[in-house]
């Protein structure tokens, strides 16, 4: 488990220690079903939560999004929404 990651981060702030989580299990990909083009449609939810991981991403100086900084959004937008 790396230290200090976007996903650390994320779940530090939704009250989560890294080291009370079990340890991940593999899981095969889902398929997802497209719109014939190659998109995937999202909801508008979603959509959100891609901007504010790629917002987490520049605020944590990296150049690329990754899990963690979708992690982060994912966080943020359901402290945002209320769920």
């Amino acid at each position: 488990r790396t230290r200090g990651c976007a996903a650390e981060v994320a779940l530090n702030r939704a009250g989560i220690e890294l080291d009370d989580l079990p340890e991940p299990v593999p899981q095969p990909a889902a398929s997802l079903s497209d719109t014939g083009d190659g998109q995937v449609p999202l909801s508008v939810t979603a959509q959100v939560c891609l901007r504010v991981a790629r917002d987490e991403a520049r605020n944590l100086g990296d150049s690329q999004v990754r899990t963690g900084h979708v992690l982060l959004g994912a966080v943020e937008t359901r402290t945002r929404s209320g769920w």
